[in-house]
């Protein structure tokens, strides 16, 4: 069973100052919410960093927020498989695999719920979670 962690603790600033020394699924969990959260083209040196959700934020829940949306998270979570350790020299494996069919989005009255379901590399056994929140309009 997947611990649940409270979004303070997985956006705590410990987790920048003390990166690599924190449980590895308590960073990945931080690296995957900040990225989603951080507005597209908005990093002064990596403009392609960050899936943008917050960019749909009263968007209306139709074809184009499902598609482009997904399209946006996984299209992240592959750049940033790019820059993470991936397990040589002795380094831990920090990548994760997603799909575009492990994005689920659920409206709840005005609000959509997004889950992304990934799997660890370094503990591939596990299927773990993590999800925001936007308004809609």
């Amino acid at each position: 069973m997947q611990q649940t962690r409270k979004l303070s603790e997985i956006t705590d600033i410990d987790c920048f100052f003390h990166y690599g020394q924190l449980d590895l699924d308590l960073e990945t969990q931080s690296d995957l919410i900040q990225g989603l959260m951080q507005p597209s083209r908005s990093m002064f040196y990596n403009r392609s960093d960050g899936a943008g959700v917050p960019d749909w934020e009263n968007h209306p829940n139709d074809l184009q927020l499902q598609i482009q949306l997904r399209y946006n998270i996984s299209m992240y979570i592959n750049r940033r498989n790019t820059l993470v350790g991936d397990g040589n020299y002795g380094m831990i494996d920090r990548r994760v695999a997603v799909s575009q069919f492990s994005i689920l989005m659920e409206q709840v009255s005005e609000k959509l719920d997004i889950t992304v379901m990934y799997i660890p590399f370094a503990d591939y056994q596990q299927i773990k979670t993590i999800q925001t929140s936007i308004g809609m309009g």
